[in-house]
C-alpha cells in the first residue's frame, strides 16, 4: 500500500509523518519536525514564510523518497495561515516554489481530522465517549465524540504563541505572578466563549500537540508519579507554576522543554490548566496520534 506524507504547517513548527493506514491505525515510517515559526502574531505571517514552508516540505519529500516509498503528499495549514489575509498568497507561492499544494483548514475540519487521528491510538478506548484537544501556537481545538463519530467541536483563536506575545514582554525571563494570572484569565475567557454550549458527557480527556507533549516530558524529567502518558490537574498546575518561576534556559535544563518552546511553555501550560478546569477533568491522557495521523487515515480512505 502506498504511503501518505502528511505535512502539518502550524504557527510554531512544520511537522511531517510518512505513514500507512492499517486497520484503523497508522503505521509510522518516519516523522520529522522543523522548528519554523511562521506566525508574527495578530494575523500576520513572518517575511519569507513561503520560503520557510517550501524548504521544509522539499526536505520532507526528499527524505521520504530515501525510504523507497511510493507516497502521496498531503499538506495542510492551520491557524497561522487561516487567520492571516496573506495565507492564500503564501499557499500559492509554496506551490510555485516546490509543487506542494497546501490546503488551509478551517477550525472544524482541523478538529475533525485531529479527533480521527487521536482515536487511532490503541492506548485510548475509543468505544468510550471522549473529549479531545489539540493546543497549537495559534489556536485551541476541542472535540467531543466517540470512535470515529465527531459530536460538538470548537476552535478557539488562542494558542501558546499568541498568548506569550500578548502578555510576556520578555518570554525568556521568569513570569511574574501578575502576568501568570493575566494569561490564565485570558485563556479562561477565550475557552468560556468558545465552549458556549452544554458540555457533553465524556470519560476520557485526550490531548495532543507539542504543548501537551512538553507537559508529559516535564513530568518525566521531574520524576512525578503516575502513568507516563497521564497528567493530573494538580500536576499540571504544579508544572505551570514551576515554568513560570524559571527563565528559558532553566526550563530547558530542569523541565526538559525543547529549545523552540522554552519561551511559550508558560502560556501553553496556562491554557491546559484553564481547559481542564472548564471541563472538570481530573487528568489528561497524552497521545502522539494527532492531526497528521488523521490526514493519513482520511487520505488513505478517500474521505478527506
Amino acid at each position: 500500500m502506498d504511503g501518505i506524507l502528511a505535512i502539518d504547517i502550524g504557527s510554531n513548527t512544520i511537522k511531517c509523518l510518512l505513514g500507512r493506514a492499517r486497520g484503523g491505525e497508522v503505521e509510522r515510517v518516519f516523522e520529522r519536525t522543523a522548528q519554523a515559526r511562521i506566525s508574527a502574531g495578530r494575523g500576520r505571517l513572518v517575511a519569507g514564510a513561503a520560503e520557510i514552508i517550501s524548504e521544509a516540505a522539499a526536505a520532507f519529500e526528499a527524505e521520504a523518497r530515501g525510504f523507497g516509498e511510493n507516497f502521496s503528499t498531503v499538506a495542510v495549514a492551520t491557524s497561522a495561515m487561516r487567520d492571516s489575509p496573506q495565507g492564500p498568497q503564501v499557499a500559492a507561492e509554496v506551490f510555485r516554489r516546490c509543487g506542494v499544494r497546501v490546503q488551509i483548514l478551517d477550525g472544524r475540519e482541523e478538529a475533525r481530522l485531529s479527533f480521527l487521528g487521536a482515536m487511532s491510538d490503541p492506548l485510548i478506548d475509543s468505544s468510550l465517549p471522549c473529549a479531545y484537544f489539540d493546543l497549537g501556537g495559534g489556536s485551541l481545538e476541542v472535540v467531543f465524540g466517540r470512535g470515529g463519530e465527531v459530536g460538538r467541536s470548537a476552535s478557539m483563536p488562542i494558542g501558546a504563541v499568541n498568548l506569550a506575545r500578548e502578555f510576556l514582554k520578555d518570554p525568556r525571563a521568569p513570569v511574574s505572578e501578575r502576568d501568570a494570572r493575566a494569561i490564565e484569565e485570558r485563556a479562561r475567557a477565550a475557552i468560556d466563549a468558545g465552549l458556549d454550549f452544554p458540555i457533553p458527557d465524556f470519560k476520557i480527556l485526550a490531548g495532543a500537540g507539542g504543548a501537551v507533549a512538553a507537559a508529559r516530558f516535564a513530568k518525566k524529567a521531574l520524576g512525578l508519579g503516575g502513568e507516563e502518558n497521564r497528567i493530573s490537574l494538580s500536576q499540571m498546575r504544579g508544572l505551570f507554576g514551576g515554568v513560570c518561576a524559571l527563565g528559558a534556559e532553566a526550563r530547558k535544563r530542569e523541565y526538559g522543554v525543547e529549545e523552540g518552546r522554552t519561551d511559550i511553555v508558560p502560556a501553553a501550560f496556562a491554557c491546559i490548566c484553564a481547559l481542564m478546569e472548564k471541563l472538570g477533568a481530573r487528568e489528561i491522557v497524552h497521545t502522539f496520534c494527532n492531526l497528521r495521523c488523521g490526514l493519513v487515515l482520511s487520505s488513505s480512505s478517500g474521505c478527506g
